[in-house]
This record gives structure tokens, C-alpha cells and sequence, in this order.
């Protein structure tokens, strides 16, 4: 079995986006793999950017480009009645588990509202991502990180 802690077994997770649900209904989130400055990846440390619920859409449709516009053509396929209801959802379950489609991880601060959770639950469905994770804790150093910009939330 390979040693997942071997940096030479380590897969990048690319194409991702981690959210981070924060109080005040505040989104932090950041690309593909976490790192820190100290991590021997040599890649540079992650920053948070900051969103919030009136533009995340907007956000995730931008990097899931493709997929949204598979999905927009298959509805009107289906409201065309070119495809049955069936061959529309197998298509769509299809589309969505792509090996290219962003992919989310969605995080909880533990001062986070649970609406929230619902709601950004509900944003993965509605921009296409069909693969995503929730967590309900966050790794040391990206605790840290929501700690630094706390002030600002």
C-alpha cells in the first residue's frame, strides 16, 4: 500500500476549490492544493481570497465554464423533447462526475451559520459541480489563516 505521506505518493489536487464558511455570512477560499512555506513543496503558501453568498455563483459558473454550458445545452435538449427525462438525468449525472469538472471541498468555521452549509450545498448543484466533500473542521494552518483575517470578516 502506498505511504499517502510520501511527498512521492502525493497526487495535486488540481481543479479544486476549498470554500470556507465563516460567521457573518463571509466565504474564504483558495485553489487546488493548501500549502504553507514550510511544507518542502516548494510551491508558494496559499493565500485566502474572501466572497460572500451574492457572488459565489458568479465565482464557481467562471471556473466550471465548460460543464455549466454542457448543462445549459442538455436542459434545452430536454425542454426541446429531443431527450427523455431519463437520457437527461443519466447525461447530467454523466457531465457532472467528469474528470475535468472543478471539484469543491467546502469547509465550516465552528462559529458558521448551518443555513449557510445548506445554501452552498445547494450553489454545487446549481453551477455544475457534481464531485464535492464537506469537512467540518479545518487543517491547523488554514485555522491559522482564517484567524489572521478574522478582523476583517
Amino acid at each position: 500500500v502506498p505511504d499517502p505521506n510520501d511527498p512521492q505518493n502525493k497526487t495535486e489536487l488540481n481543479h479544486a476549490i476549498t470554500l470556507i464558511l465563516t460567521k457573518n455570512d463571509k466565504i474564504l477560499y483558495y485553489w487546488n492544493e493548501f500549502h504553507t512555506a514550510d511544507d518542502g513543496s516548494g510551491k508558494p503558501p496559499t493565500q485566502l481570497e474572501q466572497t460572500d453568498f451574492s457572488k459565489v455563483r458568479q465565482l464557481l459558473v467562471e471556473k466550471n465554464a465548460a460543464t455549466v454550458a454542457a448543462l445549459n445545452d442538455l436542459v434545452k435538449q430536454f425542454n426541446d423533447k429531443k431527450i427523455t427525462e431519463d437520457e437527461y438525468n443519466m447525461k447530467r449525472k454523466a457531465m457532472k462526475g467528469e474528470a475535468g469538472n472543478l471539484k469543491a471541498i467546502i469547509k465550516t468555521e465552528k462559529d458558521a451559520k448551518y443555513r449557510n452549509m445548506i445554501d452552498i450545498v445547494d450553489e454545487m448543484d446549481i453551477t455544475g459541480i457534481g464531485s464535492y466533500g464537506v469537512m467540518d473542521s479545518l487543517k491547523t494552518a488554514e485555522q491559522a489563516l482564517v484567524d489572521a483575517i478574522k478582523p476583517t470578516l
